[in-house]
């Protein structure tokens, strides 16, 4: 592989990255080569190893850089999206990338469930504050202190809902981050212990 090979795939394999990212580490590696000069070049390539591993930690680093930056839910989302990404552009056998798939899959389904539940539990307790309030307004034609009792229950529904929504949302964005970042390491563990192995 020659300097300009790599750079092409490096390019090719970032291609999904806002411009100014791509740009940003065209201009690192090739000052990279550049200190190295023409004569070093292949050391370096070694030095490097695969374009796709090198994409792979990009694009890791991008989504936890994002996630921080962000700590949006919908955000959080993205970035575990970029690492499950990065996770398949790594040369790695195909059976672990097979697995690490699925794991990243359980993840995905498993974050989107908790979110449901949380969404279908909050529009239940409003729902119900609602109809408590419906039926106490109808009640009070019969007993004022019945209805009172009702209408204070569903507003007491309602103000936990607005707490719970608050809670939630504060829940979503921590779960996502946390799910993220630990993506993030253990795929930083794996490449460590590759690297020692490589090493002896």
């Amino acid at each position: 592989m020659t300097r300009q090979e790599f750079m092409n795939r490096l390019a090719s394999e970032l291609s999904r990255l806002p411009k100014e990212e791509i740009q940003a580490a065209m201009e690192y590696y090739s000052e990279y080569f550049d200190e190295a000069g023409p004569e070093r070049e292949q050391e370096a390539l070694r030095e490097l190893g695969s374009p796709s591993r090198i994409a792979a930690q990009i694009k890791a680093d991008y989504a936890v850089r994002q996630l921080d930056e962000s700590g949006g839910a919908k955000k959080g989302l993205t970035a575990i999206w970029w690492i499950v990404l990065g996770v398949f552009a790594a040369p790695v056998a195909l059976p672990v990338a097979i697995a690490l798939g699925a794991v990243a899959f359980a993840v995905f389904v498993s974050i989107f469930a908790v979110i449901l539940a949380l969404i279908v539990s909050l529009a239940a307790v409003c729902i119900s504050g609602i109809g408590l309030i419906g039926v106490g307004i109808a009640g009070m034609a019969g007993s004022v202190a019945g209805g009172l009792l009702l209408i204070g229950t569903g507003l007491v529904s309602a103000g936990l809902t607005a707490l719970l929504c608050v809670g939630a949302v504060i829940g979503a964005k921590a779960l996502v981050r946390f799910t993220a970042k630990e993506m993030q390491k253990g795929r930083c563990r794996r490449q460590m212990r590759k690297t020692e192995k490589e090493g002896r």
